[in-house]
């Protein structure tokens, strides 16, 4: 039940106007209760006085009661409404922290499989400069074995167009193993 809604005729209030209309079928109505079959309170005996302060009494604390019951269900509701304004702001909390943990867990996730891709990246370059090294390794050796060296002249000058003849090496120098000097 809502704020709004009421409970009209329904529940204590038809329960309180059951007992209203049994008091005065029952006698204690005054000059109405003569139209049931009820006493005649309506003469001048002063009966009918103290009878009309006992029938104001007793509506008196029926509407007492009746405004107590109102009042306990309208605290009811207000205690409910606002229990579960707590319990559903309680679940938002419990949601938005999952939620949190949910997006923590996806990003470590994430920065994982971003850590495993540079790894794997890091070695596949790794072993492409290690080929590449190794052929440039091998390129040089075959240019070093390859290159002439530096040509050491000896000779003796006696004239102003002297020859000089430097050492010849044949077979490639360091390839073979063998220098032969020409001189």
């Amino acid at each position: 039940m809502t704020d709004g809604e009421h409970m009209g005729f329904g529940g204590y209030g038809f329960l309180v106007t059951i007992i209203l209309v049994l008091i005065i079928i029952s006698g204690g109505g005054g000059c109405l209760g003569n139209l049931f079959g009820g006493r005649n309170n309506c003469g001048a005996n002063g009966y009918g006085a103290e009878q009309a302060i006992e029938k104001q009494n007793i509506i008196t604390a029926a509407e007492t009661n009746y405004r107590v019951i109102d009042e306990n269900r309208r605290s009811t509701e207000l205690i409910s409404a606002q229990l579960r304004n707590q319990w559903d702001a309680a679940q938002g909390e419990k949601l938005f922290d999952l939620k949190l943990n949910a997006l923590a867990m996806q990003q470590g996730y994430e920065a994982k499989l971003l850590a495993k891709d540079a790894t794997i990246e890091r070695m596949n370059l790794a072993h492409e400069m290690g080929g590449r090294f190794d052929a440039l390794t091998a390129q040089i050796a075959d240019i070093r074995c390859n290159m002439l060296p530096r040509p050491q002249v000896y000779g003796i000058g006696t004239s102003c167009n002297s020859i000089i003849t430097p050492p010849i090496q044949y077979g490639g120098g360091c390839c073979n193993g063998g220098n032969v000097v020409v001189g």
